[in-house]
């Protein structure tokens, strides 16, 4: 939450519409963990989500990352 609040004061000082969204990573299709966490961020229970209010969903891309490797 503290990188999204940060992410958001970013984008209220900038000047060219850059917008912060959440991407999935390590997202593992063989359990319910991802869907799970998708409906969550995009139907946040009140108080837990973005904005002045914290009741807006999350911003999230429709990319995910499977596995992550260095």
């Amino acid at each position: 939450m503290a990188t999204f609040d940060e992410a958001e004061r970013a984008a209220a000082r900038n000047t060219h519409d850059v917008t912060a969204h959440v991407v999935m990573v390590k997202a593992d299709d063989r359990t319910s963990l991802p869907r799970t966490a998708k409906d969550k961020l995009l139907d946040p229970v009140e108080g837990e989500g973005i904005g002045p209010n914290r009741d807006e969903p999350f911003p999230l891309a429709e990319t995910t990352i499977h596995s992550w490797v260095h």
